[in-house]
């Protein structure tokens, strides 16, 4: 118990950290994910941390104030937090767009040389041949696909994720769909993580065929789950 100057009361600590005095944050953390864990606001957070000029870029490392208001966190920082809690980060998004890449005109799939047909940045809903489309309506379809995504990964898994775990299944659930990785989804669940992080390599394939470009991107999603 450490008692807080002027008030004659004390605030009870936990995992090293006292309410109301920094935090260190750990891998794997968001500015929206320790809101949550210590039950504040967003808003409140940012408010008490006025020296971060971006909420999206914070690192490991970082020192951050939690309002005097939080309370308990509802798990030990860097072990992760309920799938329900968690939403894709800016890094993630960067790189599901990445991965996409850009694309103003309608392409076929690379797996079948037809049927679905893609555009901007991955977006395959009711996408015709000879369609086009603008940077900024494919901003908003990808909004629209990722938030399916990340619903879908809240809904499925029923262990704790930390952020980089987060953003990696919803990169592979946009790329493969939400019923696409049950092998992995059930050993995740299962609560054996390493095993479930070697199993991305499995989900390479389209119309049979093994896709250089699925290799590349499964390794770094697994590196991201890893990490």
């Amino acid at each position: 118990m450490t008692e807080i100057s002027g008030t004659g009361s004390s605030l009870p600590s936990f995992s090293g950290q006292t309410l109301g005095h920094p935090y260190t944050v750990q891998y794997g953390d968001s500015l929206l994910a320790i809101a949550q864990r210590f039950g504040v606001s967003l808003a409140a957070l940012e408010a008490a941390n006025p020296q971060i000029a971006n909420s999206d870029l914070i690192y490991p490392g970082q020192l951050l104030t939690i309002p005097d208001n939080a309370v308990a966190p509802s798990s030990a920082p860097g072990q992760g937090e309920p799938a329900a809690q968690l939403g894709i980060s800016e890094d993630g998004v960067k790189m599901i767009e990445g991965f996409e890449g850009f694309s103003a005109t309608a392409y076929p799939d690379p797996g079948t040389g037809g049927a679905p047909w893609t555009i901007g940045y991955g977006h395959t809903g009711a996408v015709v041949p000879g369609q086009t489309i603008s940077q900024a309506q494919a901003e908003a379809y990808l909004k629209q696909d990722l938030a399916s995504a990340e619903n879908a990964v809240r809904r499925n898994v029923r262990v704790p994720l930390t952020q980089h775990q987060f953003d990696a299944l919803v990169s592979l659930t946009y790329n493969v769909g939400p019923n696409g990785y049950s092998s992995l989804l059930a050993t995740l669940n299962s609560g054996d993580y390493a095993a479930a992080q070697g199993m991305f390599g499995n989900y390479v394939y389209a119309a049979g065929h093994v896709l250089p470009g699925l290799v590349n991107r499964r390794a770094k999603e697994a590196a991201l789950f890893g990490s």
